[in-house]
């Protein structure tokens, strides 16, 4: 049975450009709630971190959103472990309005606690207890299809952007570790520098319509390494397939020549419900030389 974890009203600091919450949201949300599980679990990110471990690290992030929840909806999300292992668990997450009446979108995360000396801390065994027994029932066929992409390769000049980052404190927690839900923002602003380039005003195609850009409907993202304060890392997009619905962007990061991460997101348009809409043709046809 999945577990009741976290209870959120969207306020205004949560929103993105226009009344849908922020896409990055969601997944500090789901941080949030991933602590919420460790109190449950007995195995809490506290104790986790007096010891010089980094707690429940994600690894591998898959999310579908239905609809984004806008300004004043109440928001429950829950969880049911997936799989268990002796290093690491999925869980996967569901955002859904309080009343119980419609599912906002899942969101299933690989979690890995590290040891000071970075590597896989093994799961204490009341916690593999725990978790197993949290499984009971779970009818797998409902939930999130396990995503097996092909890798993100790109030959050189072949991106569609690139954006420089240093991870500075903004983009750090408490580890001393960059927040995962930055990645979405940085692949934004670098599909925003490309229409500039094709001399499309992303503010001027919102003012004269009724939705939001740049909404992930779909996420598949994979980290493979750690990055830390002042890091540089540069990431890179190719925009893979666009239509009147869906955008698909394929990325990765990297630093020091070293691939930190790489994936998938695949990009709709909301209107002020929060509801996906067929993307204006002005936009389609900016991005039509990509195609």
């Amino acid at each position: 049975m999945p577990a009741d974890l976290l209870e959120r009203r969207v306020r205004f600091g949560d929103t993105t450009y226009g009344p849908c919450l922020h896409y990055a949201t969601v997944f500090d949300w789901v941080i949030c709630a991933i602590e919420e599980l460790g109190e449950k679990l007995d195995y809490t990110c506290d104790e986790i971190v007096s010891k010089g471990g980094i707690p429940y690290g994600p690894v591998d992030v898959t999310a579908r959103m239905d609809r984004y929840p806008t300004y004043g909806d109440r928001v429950l999300i829950t969880g049911v472990p997936v799989y268990v292992s002796d290093r690491s668990f999925q869980v996967e997450y569901e955002l859904s309005r309080v009343t119980g009446d419609e599912r906002f979108g899942r969101v299933r995360v690989v979690s890995v606690t590290l040891a000071p000396d970075g590597t896989p801390e093994p799961l204490p065994g009341h916690v593999k207890e725990r978790l197993r027994a949290l499984t009971d029932g779970l009818d797998r066929d409902d939930c999130l299809a396990t995503v097996d992409d092909d890798p993100v390769t790109f030959a050189a000049g072949e991106e569609t952007f690139a954006v420089r980052r240093t991870f500075r404190t903004p983009h750090i927690e408490a580890v001393d570790l960059g927040y995962f839900e930055d990645y979405a923002r940085f692949v934004a602003a670098g599909l925003e520098k490309y229409l500039e380039t094709t001399g499309t005003s992303l503010a001027g195609l919102c003012e004269a319509t009724d939705w939001w850009p740049f909404q992930p409907r779909e996420w598949h993202l994979t980290f493979n390494d750690m990055v830390r304060f002042e890091d540089e890392m540069t990431i890179r997009g190719s925009i893979e397939s666009v239509d009147d619905t869906t955008l698909a962007v394929a990325f990765d990061g990297e630093s020091d020549d070293d691939r930190r991460i790489e994936g998938r997101i695949a990009y709709g348009c909301c209107d002020d419900t929060g509801a996906f809409v067929p993307r204006p043709k002005a936009m389609t046809d900016a991005l039509e030389p990509v195609r």
